[in-house]
Formats: structure tokens, C-alpha cells, sequence
């Protein structure tokens, strides 16, 4: 299915709808955090501390999955340009 040009597989439709999933559940994550630290009824330092890490965690994880999909996205653009040029 060609999105902005793009060609893309189903594998890499599939990748990018779990990477929002996981940027979305991350913002609530954050959102939650915002709202915790906002509250007046006092969050102890070792629950921001847990929270952050688990956060930090998520990320690094996510981090390499992100770059493969975008080095792939990036990797068929150049192909495709080749063809073009």
C-alpha cells in the first residue's frame, strides 16, 4: 500500500501500528506521572524513581525496534529512488 510514496509490506504496517501502540501507552504512562507529581497528597521519591526507570526501560527496548523500522523504511525509499533516477 503506498503511503507517501512509499511502498510499504504489511510486516512494516504491522510494526509501525505496535510501535504507536507503544508510544501511546508511553504518553499515558508520562501523563500519569504528570498528574502523580502535580498531586497534592504527596508521591514518595522511590515510587517517581521506580516509575522513570520502568519508563527509561520501555525505551531503550523500543529504541532498536524503531531504528530497524526506520532503516527499512529509509532502505525501500532508497530502492525505489533508484528505480526512479
Amino acid at each position: 500500500m503506498p503511503l507517501f510514496g512509499w511502498h510499504l509490506t504489511e510486516k512494516d504496517v504491522k510494526r509501525m501500528k505496535c510501535m504507536w501502540r507503544c508510544i501511546n501507552a508511553l504518553q499515558r504512562g508520562l501523563n500519569r506521572i504528570k498528574q502523580h507529581l502535580c498531586a497534592d497528597d504527596g508521591v514518595g521519591v522511590v515510587e517517581i524513581i521506580l516509575i522513570l526507570v520502568v519508563l527509561i526501560a520501555l525505551v531503550v527496548i523500543f529504541k532498536s525496534q524503531l531504528n530497524t523500522l526506520v532503516n527499512n523504511i529509509f532502505s525501500s525509499i532508497n530502492k525505489q529512488a533508484k528505480g526512479i533516477y
